[in-house]
């Protein structure tokens, strides 16, 4: 039987080998990035999402790790405390969809807030909890003492709040360096995906089970009312309300020749 969850971690142990040189201070952020991410991969197997998946952790965090190589190459260093920060805030702003993490659920109830709970007992998929997983993602690294000994909680929540495309963000809004970086790497994961067409498909219908097209937020729009429309106006729409959130780290992306084959995806795509 194949072990998904080690070849998630193999993936992305050799590539976090890759983004740091080594040293003394390395050796010590990567042991706590390998530990968060085994802990992130290990609950997204349970996942049973279309789109938040375990591929969907990986990937995302792939991507977060080649932000960071940009990121050093560009500015020469970057701070332990951020690197930890940001790939914790990648491995974990979506943890909240996967059902059975938090010790208050039960078998057919999860946490949906402090006090009050939603039956899932007839749904089809994890992806039923999409308008709650922020707040569960939240309490997940709450209730996690390795996660939360070691990170910033404040800036991991900040984060989580904003990292769901579907939600409108204030242009004028001051999100923070992290925060903007974990949103644009969520959309970036979408549109360089190799098979581009299908993860358009998973999004749509696990965004539709979940409640969170046309309830209000960036995808409150007449265009996503069916899959054909969502698929034939994606490029514009992507063009004018989700590049605003990604232009300056594709940028960032094209200091190093990872990032460049990312961004190349994404234009080919559209």
């Amino acid at each position: 039987m194949i072990n998904f969850t080690k070849l998630a971690n193999s993936e992305f142990n050799n590539n976090l080998l890759e983004t740091f040189s080594g040293g003394e201070d390395d050796v010590e952020v990567c042991n706590i990035i390998r530990k968060l991410a085994a802990i992130s991969f290990t609950k997204f197997t349970k996942s049973n999402s279309v789109f938040f998946t375990l591929g969907h952790s990986l990937s995302t965090s792939l991507i977060g790790l080649g932000v960071l190589d940009a990121m050093k190459l560009q500015y020469g260093e970057v701070r332990q405390s951020e690197c930890i920060n940001l790939m914790a805030s990648i491995l974990f702003c979506n943890v909240g969809i996967v059902h059975g993490i938090l010790k208050d659920d039960k078998e057919y109830k999860i946490k949906i807030s402090s006090s009050d709970y939603e039956d899932i007992q007839d749904t089809f998929t994890s992806s039923c909890s999409w308008r709650h997983k922020s707040y569960r993602s939240k309490e997940f690294i709450n209730e996690s003492p390795y996660i939360s000994s070691n990170v910033n909680v404040e800036i991991i929540s900040r984060a989580v709040d904003f990292s769901d495309i579907t939600q409108v963000i204030e242009r004028h809004a001051e999100l923070g360096k992290n925060t903007r970086l974990v949103r644009a790497i969520q959309i970036i994961s979408l549109m360089a995906d190799e098979n581009f067409s299908r993860r358009q498909v998973e999004f749509f219908y696990s965004a539709t089970e979940g409640g969170a097209l046309n309830n209000g937020g960036s995808f409150d729009h007449k265009i996503f009312s069916s899959l054909d429309q969502f698929r034939d106006n994606f490029a514009q729409f992507f063009w004018e309300i989700l590049y605003p959130d990604v232009g300056d780290v594709l940028l960032l992306l094209r200091e190093t020749i990872g990032g460049k084959k990312i961004v190349s995806k994404i234009y080919a795509h559209l």
